[in-house]
């Protein structure tokens, strides 16, 4: 797995390779169920600044089958004191 991240939105940037900034590769063992999740470890921590906006693509390679979300709306965002996630349903991108 592949960890790119760019300051500020993913909007406008889908398609431009220049504006992503590889952060961190992970590998791991998917559970082999369908519909539950599976664990990377990444080989670097990836720090965010408090109170910035940040695009993340996580890119897995093209033998596995996998969705970032369950393509239902109902997993796609997160909140939380720390931090807040909104993801893009099945977004793919290559590098």
């Amino acid at each position: 797995m592949e960890v790119y991240s760019l300051v500020g939105t993913y909007v406008g940037n889908e398609g431009n390779a220049g504006a992503w900034t590889l952060s961190a590769t992970g590998s791991g063992t998917a559970s082999g169920v369908v519909d539950t999740p599976s664990n990377a470890v990444l080989d670097v921590p990836v720090t965010l600044t408090a109170g910035t906006t940040y695009g993340m693509a996580l890119v897995l390679d093209a033998t596995h089958a996998h969705y970032y979300t369950n393509g239902d709306g109902t997993n796609q965002n997160y909140s939380n004191a720390d931090v807040a996630t909104f993801l893009r349903s099945r977004f793919q991108r290559s590098f």
